[in-house]
């Protein structure tokens, strides 16, 4: 069907764009039975509750999460064995990569979980695990994440970073290959000791 006239307001919460609210009238003169204050605030309605929704969502999400990770972990008998199990669950709930790097005797880094969300990248992440584990003294994130004791994020990895981050042409063109776009790093704490690093 057609409108002759129609209203448009967006719909934002704590500075965030939601959506937007489209009201049609089949005639013009109905509109004019609403004002503009009223039809911002029906939008202002609708927002909140849009925003409660998607909180409820994603704090329902964060307990399933927790529950599901809790009963993977009471279920293995190594710790390796543990975090392999949660890089499982947080793929692809949390992210499309999950890393897990753990910090070995005499400072080495060994990558004991790579999962990707897309089963076609499996073989390309595994060689990532496999041959380039971060340096411990080197840029790479999840190496500062272990040293400084405290996580780290980016929403972007520029081309700089790539280059900075990687070891070798081969390696630069794996990351590529994994589309990475942005990352966190979180420390595996444990008495205030890091014993690795999940990124995501």
């Amino acid at each position: 069907s057609t409108t002759d006239a129609a209203a448009v307001l967006p719909l934002e919460m704590h500075e965030r764009s939601l959506g937007c609210l489209h009201i049609g009238f089949d005639k013009a003169s109905e509109a004019d039975r609403f004002d503009l204050s009223f039809l911002t605030r029906l939008a202002e309605l609708c927002a909140a509750g849009l925003d409660r929704a998607q909180l409820h969502d994603a704090e329902r999400e964060r307990q399933s999460f927790l529950l599901d990770a809790s009963a993977a972990v009471a279920g293995t008998d190594t710790f390796v064995d543990a975090l392999r199990k949660l890089a499982t669950i947080a793929v692809p709930r949390l992210a499309d990569l999950c890393l897990v790097d753990i910090r070995e005797d005499g400072g080495r880094i060994r990558r004991v979980a790579a999962i990707h969300a897309d089963p076609a990248m499996t073989a390309m992440v595994a060689e990532l695990a496999s041959r380039y584990p971060p340096d411990p003294s080197g840029p790479h994130p999840a190496s500062r994440a272990l040293a400084s004791r405290s996580s780290s994020w980016s929403a972007e990895m520029p081309e700089e970073f790539l280059r900075a981050t990687t070891v070798d042409d081969h390696h630069l063109e794996l990351v590529r290959r994994l589309r990475f776009s942005s990352y966190m790093c979180v420390p595996l704490m444990a008495a205030n000791e890091a014993l690795g690093v999940m990124t995501l």
